[in-house]
């Protein structure tokens, strides 16, 4: 913003973008600018992000989420940021996004690229440059890793880091190397391990959160799974099923079958949040619509596709035992010791089998990205003659709230 430039800022979502927009909206705004500001927009949510200075300098946020509508054809820029690159969809290919709108304009002012990321698999794009520039084959490039620790104000607990998080997610989110991510990610990235994850099955009291989740698939299957939260966070999935889609009709019944099933009829949460694959918005809709019609609530909501964001998620709580599966839950149990990522990579480096486990596989991606909030222990009415401990482990408190707080510890030692 030191010359009559015109810079873009382009990225997944403005989210993204915003970080580097607003580094050059405090720049500008700093008393040493020697220049005017023209137009100021900072409008994030409505995706309105603009600056204009006095000396002619004009920079536009864009995000690739909306390119389809709002395509970057016809501009001229001196200076093309792509914030977050690694995370924005099809940039590589004939047909990509560089080829088809980007790098044309950059040709007029014979303008400049920069790629500030976090990587996020060896994708045929990005990647290959990224070597390139790193090595020094192409003098036309240049690029510089580090990772998170070389920042000054970085005060994570790397060692908790690397004993928490896969092996590979440390290696992409904290060295900052590309990877490929391939093969039984549950297993030998994320820790998953039946004879320590897998318990008896429990009803779980009424009183403790619960969340349900539901992948509509990209066939005829439909799958569904419940988890409960205790008032330690630590999350336990206790319910699912797998149905061939015949109605959403059909498919509402039967959620509100297997609740009354675990809870009885009168028992059930009041509000329980249902979260949807966000790719498929209509089944949310029909599905939470037909429970209506039968006076019962579907509450359903999208659920965060964050592929990465959701494995670095499970990989915590099953690294600290903080997730649990019963051992009703058969279909799961399969799919977190079978599923893998294919070898094929796409632009993002990241392709799923299409085998029958991934579907499930789905569903726990999703929870982890879930409101999980821990359960509020519930404060039962003590008599003079009992006291409040005596209440809260004894008979009266299992027979009240399903179960008391000693059995449930004394559960999560034996798994």
């Amino acid at each position: 913003m030191l010359g009559p430039y015109r810079v873009c800022l382009l990225g997944p979502t403005y989210n993204d973008v915003y970080k580097e927009f607003r580094v050059i909206r405090d720049f500008v705004r700093h008393p040493a600018y020697p220049w005017g500001i023209d137009r100021l927009v900072d409008n994030k949510d409505n995706g309105n992000l603009i600056i204009k200075t006095s000396i002619g300098a004009e920079l536009e946020a864009r995000s690739a989420a909306n390119i389809t509508k709002s395509p970057v054809i016809g501009e001229e820029y001196d200076l093309l940021i792509l914030s977050e690159g690694a995370k924005i969809n099809g940039l590589g290919g004939e047909g990509g996004l560089w080829e088809s709108q980007l790098r044309g304009n950059l040709t007029t002012r014979l303008g400049d690229l920069i790629v500030p990321t976090t990587p996020a698999g060896k994708d045929d794009w990005l990647y290959p440059r990224f070597l390139s520039g790193l090595k020094g084959d192409d003098p036309e490039r240049f690029a510089i890793q580090f990772p998170a620790f070389a920042n000054p104000i970085y005060y994570e607990d790397l060692g908790r880091m690397y004993r928490l998080m896969s092996r590979r997610a440390f290696r992409e989110q904290v060295l900052g190397d590309f990877v490929s991510w391939t093969g039984a990610i549950w297993t030998e990235d994320c820790g998953w391990d039946e004879r320590r994850h897998i318990i008896k099955y429990f009803r779980p009291p009424a009183w403790w959160n619960r969340v349900e989740i539901i992948d509509p698939g990209w066939s005829d299957d439909l799958a569904w799974a419940a988890a409960v939260i205790d008032h330690l966070g630590r999350v336990y999935i206790v319910d699912e099923f797998s149905m061939k889609k015949t109605s959403y009709e059909a498919i509402a019944s039967h959620i509100i079958q297997r609740r009354r099933m675990m809870y009885g009829k009168d028992d059930v949460p009041n509000m329980i949040p249902v979260y949807v694959d966000p790719e498929d918005p209509r089944c949310a809709y029909e599905i939470s619509k037909a429970a209506t019609e039968m006076g019962e609530l579907i509450a359903t909501t999208p659920a965060d596709n964050d592929v990465t964001n959701g494995f670095l998620m499970a990989s915590a709580r099953i690294r600290s035992n903080m997730l649990y599966l019963t051992n009703n839950c058969v279909g799961i149990a399969e799919a977190l010791g079978n599923h893998e990522w294919s070898g094929k990579e796409n632009t993002r480096g990241k392709v799923e089998k299409r085998d029958r486990y991934k579907h499930y596989s789905d569903l726990i991606r999703y929870l982890q990205l879930a409101s999980l909030r821990p359960s509020i222990l519930p404060l039962p009415i003590t008599t003079k003659k009992e006291t409040f401990e005596d209440m809260l482990n004894g008979n009266k408190q299992k027979q009240q709230f399903g179960m008391g707080v000693a059995a449930m510890e004394r559960l999560y030692k034996a798994a």
